[in-house]
């Protein structure tokens, strides 16, 4: 057993142990009153954990959970969303992650997973990077348990889990979509389910989400799929619009920081 405050522990030290999460937090409860929202609601759910979201800049379309109720989102992924209905649905799944401590067993497979790596390979070894990498993906168990619970606390706090069905789809899109936005013409109209999955490509990015949080087929079709009547949004539409903008400006400083390295890379060229 793992107390709620040795689980926040171990998840803050991973934070420590991780310096470009801590550099690259640009939102959280401290200046935005979305995410306060979405941290009292969560909180006042059936699980009773109080979580802490923390927005990272970062271009991939992504979220993860740490030990301790600790959620980091990427501004891709708030960027991508549509509305507060798919952005708190993910957040609920990820919420999942937290309440169940799934991140305690991954960090368990890790440590036994590397252990035998630094036996064999030394502990510098590239080695240890594949085995995190591969140790962050969630089995179809954990993710099935993590949606649950967002199903859960959505019904809980009043809110559509369509949202989080219209996420997944879009995403799931996003196989079919090259780095320059072009879409696979051999998916027509949409519908990515005509498109064999198991055709290998290099061709169409794979975004991050997808690879930490595999099986999004199964899991759109565990979505309930009968329509909600008299639900809400957590966050009014100058709630959401708010930390939809800030989190674009997120995403403007990290690029002003390429950019910026970039001339000065010029610069001592020319």
């Amino acid at each position: 057993f793992v107390s709620e405050k040795m689980a926040r522990d171990m998840g803050e030290k991973v934070v420590q142990s991780h310096p470009f999460i801590q550099a690259d937090v640009c939102l959280d409860s401290k200046n935005s009153d979305a995410i306060v929202a979405i941290e009292n609601a969560f909180s006042k759910t059936s699980y009773r954990l109080k979580p802490t979201i923390r927005v990272i800049h970062n271009n991939d379309i992504n979220a993860f959970a740490l030990p301790g109720g600790l959620i980091y989102v990427h501004s891709e992924l708030i960027k991508k969303a549509e509305n507060a209905d798919e952005l708190v649905g993910v957040l609920a799944h990820e919420y999942g992650h937290a309440v169940h401590k799934h991140s305690l067993l991954v960090f368990a497979k890790i440590s036994i997973i590397e252990y035998f790596t630094n036996l064999f390979f030394g502990s510098d070894s590239i080695a240890n990077i594949f085995t995190v990498m591969e140790g962050l993906r969630y089995s179809r168990e954990v993710e099935r348990e993590a949606d649950a619970t967002a199903l859960k606390v959505l019904k809980e706090l009043n809110v559509s889990h369509a949202g989080l069905k219209t996420f997944f789809y879009r995403v799931e899109s996003l196989l079919h979509e090259d780095k320059n936005g072009n879409k696979d013409k051999s998916v027509k109209g949409g519908d990515v389910s005509k498109k064999n999955q198991n055709e290998p490509t290099n061709k169409f990015r794979v975004p991050g989400f997808l690879l930490t949080h595999p099986h999004i087929e199964d899991r759109i079709r565990n979505i309930p799929q009968e329509v909600e009547h008299n639900t809400k949004p957590l966050l009014n539409e100058s709630e959401f619009a708010d930390l939809k903008k800030m989190a674009a400006q997120c995403i403007a400083r990290e690029e002003t920081v390429i950019q910026k390295i970039k001339a000065t890379f010029k610069k001592k060229r020319s």
